[in-house]
């Protein structure tokens, strides 16, 4: 399957703003004593908390 244009644009940015990111994950939920497919994630993003830039800034 292609990836969808937009999601490909949103990854891009989100990697050049130092994201770490995980793309079509699917949640699964037990049921009856078996997974079945609950929905679908196109994209998680979390920030880098090392990268320069994003740190907290005082306030003056």
């Amino acid at each position: 399957m292609r990836p969808d244009p937009a999601s490909e644009l949103v990854v891009a940015y989100l990697r050049v703003n130092g994201y770490f990111i995980l793309t079509d994950l699917e949640l699964h939920v037990l049921e009856d004593g078996s997974y079945r497919t609950s929905t679908d994630v196109d994209i998680v993003a979390v920030p880098h908390p090392a990268l320069p830039g994003r740190a907290h800034h005082k306030r003056l």
